[in-house]
């Protein structure tokens, strides 16, 4: 319910005029997927995804500064929830890149942002290493990475399919010493304003 009412609250007051609109910096993707408590690296190290609930989204994107060759520095604001086994409510705001094109496949966009994030109920046990269940500290104050790859639906529309990636993590000890949160994946529908 919490997510559905900020998404309303969001949609109302970041919805451009015509006159921004033009320029398309804004962008919002409602997206959902399933989330782990597993490490990254553990993850990525055994090849396995172990799914301890499910997550959904919303991400709104403003690009703020051109850097050239359809780069831009962005800012993004995210709001998550999980489901299923563990209920937890993420708000993330941080900068990043988007670049538009990239590869020169047109039609598409990708983006990675990273900033400080806050749980309302973090998880109380991580996957580690070799399936082994851990202990987690519990941080409310953590960072997050958000990672989108966009495609347009059709060539004149402001509408994209858009495969997410969220984790959220100490950052090498800048928010707290060996924390990983967990991940989530997600598929989604993106609006680009």
């Amino acid at each position: 319910m919490r997510l559905l009412t900020l998404f309303a609250f969001l949609s109302a007051i970041l919805v451009p005029g015509r006159a921004a609109a033009a320029d398309g910096a804004w962008s919002a993707t409602l997206y959902a997927g399933p989330a782990t408590t597993q490490y990254i690296l553990a993850a990525l190290s055994s090849g396995s995804f172990r799914p301890t609930g499910a997550m959904a989204g919303l991400a709104v994107d403003r690009k703020l500064v051109p850097l050239g060759w359809d780069i831009s520095l962005g800012v993004e604001g995210q709001v998550t929830q999980t489901f299923f086994g563990h209920r937890d409510t993420n708000f993330a705001l941080g900068p990043g890149i988007v670049a538009d094109a990239p590869f020169g496949w047109k039609g598409t966009s990708f983006s990675i942002f990273s900033g400080p994030s806050y749980a309302t109920d973090p998880p109380a046990f991580s996957y580690g290493y070799g399936g082994k269940i851990e202990p987690s500290p519990r941080k409310k104050w953590l960072n997050f990475v958000g990672v989108e790859f966009a495609a347009r639906l059709a060539p004149d529309s402001d509408w994209d399919v858009a495969g997410r990636f969220y984790h959220r993590s100490g950052a090498f000890g800048l928010y707290a010493d060996d924390v990983d949160a967990g991940m989530a994946v997600g598929i989604g529908i993106r609006r680009r304003f």
